[in-house]
């Protein structure tokens, strides 16, 4: 008797298809049940709305992209997802970041805008994205005539206007939408030059804002601490004049989980405390490295070039990339700290 339970079992299968296939919102969806065997059917929507019929029809009344669930004889087992995109009556488009008409986007976040178009019949289609000229962002997709446009922002802003332009069989729509963008906190390089100017650069990954003036207290205040001669670290101190004793060429150091990060006269090098033994990754640009700080697994400098960075290739933070980045071609830099929490 088991076994025969145990048979009749593995002889179910879960599957359902829907017609249209591409509906739109206020058209009637049918879902046929393409299941074998069972005796109870639990139909979800992916719109809060459910279903204990076996081939139900339902109604979207938003355009979007939906989760349809159906649940067997309520066994975990026994259940089909399928996703569905139910389409504006007129060409559309979505975002990819959730609760973006909401919540709103995030400065140097990447952002995919997404065209929903009906358009069953096949028929030819032109796509054109655009954003005004006013409005700070860089596109990251190589083209603006596709289905879908990758941008991000630099600048926080609010109504910021998307604008699709579709052309399907000879038949123009505009399509507007508009988006708040918010600025984010992140890490920042702070940076004094020979004359005493003071600014802020603020890094979101590979990427960085546009350089502005120092104005809050404690970027000041972080700036004016900064240095690489000394350094407090488990109580003992360092001072570059003792470390030159086993590092000759040592010119300026940090010091960072027992680890010095320092410039040397050639060029960038890490060594463990308290051992003198040195890795030199970069010899021909550093030299002039005038000022040296490591944050958040990045080393970074500045010579008569510009601000400069390098990731550190491995958890242990014993080597670098062989490739410095240009992070800012300012020149008469004098002093230069990061601050970890820059609003």
């Amino acid at each position: 008797m088991v076994g025969c339970m145990l048979m009749a079992c593995s002889n179910k299968t879960v599957d359902f298809k829907f017609t249209p296939e591409q509906p739109r919102a206020g058209e009637s969806v049918v879902f046929t049940n393409l299941s074998t065997g069972g005796e109870a059917w639990a139909w979800t929507f992916g719109d809060a709305s459910t279903s204990s019929s076996k081939n139900p029809s339902h109604t979207y009344r938003q355009p979007g992209k939906y989760v349809v669930i159906l649940k067997v004889d309520d066994k975990s087992s026994l259940t089909k997802t399928a996703e569905i995109t139910v389409y504006d009556t007129i060409p559309n488009f979505t975002c990819s970041v959730e609760k973006a008409d909401s919540a709103g986007l995030s400065i140097y976040q990447n952002v995919t805008f997404i065209a929903q178009v009906y358009n069953p019949y096949k028929y030819p289609v032109q796509y054109a994205w655009s954003i005004p000229d006013d409005v700070a962002y860089t596109a990251v997709s190589k083209t603006n005539t596709a289905d879908t446009w990758t941008v991000y922002f630099h600048k926080a802003a609010k109504d910021v206007p998307i604008y699709l332009e579709v052309i399907l069989d000879g038949k123009l729509t505009d399509v507007a939408r508009y988006y708040t963008v918010h600025d984010m906190p992140a890490a920042a390089v702070l940076i004094e030059t020979a004359d005493g100017q003071t600014y802020r650069r603020r890094i979101y990954g590979n990427r960085a804002e546009d350089r502005q003036p120092i104005d809050y207290p404690e970027g000041l205040q972080i700036l004016k601490q900064m240095q690489d001669t000394f350094q407090l670290y488990n109580e003992h101190a360092y001072y570059l004049s003792e470390l030159q004793t086993e590092l000759p060429n040592l010119l300026g150091f940090k010091i960072v989980s027992r680890k010095i990060y320092a410039r040397t006269t050639e060029g960038l090098c890490v060594a463990n405390l308290p051992e003198a033994e040195n890795l030199v990754v970069v010899d021909a640009a550093v030299p002039q490295a005038l000022t040296t700080d490591v944050v958040n697994n990045r080393f970074y400098w500045a010579n008569e070039n510009g601000v400069w960075y390098m990731p550190l290739i491995n958890s242990q933070n014993n080597q670098f990339t062989t490739e410095p980045i240009l992070l800012d071609s300012m020149t008469n830099v004098v002093k230069l700290a990061i601050d970890t929490q820059a609003r």
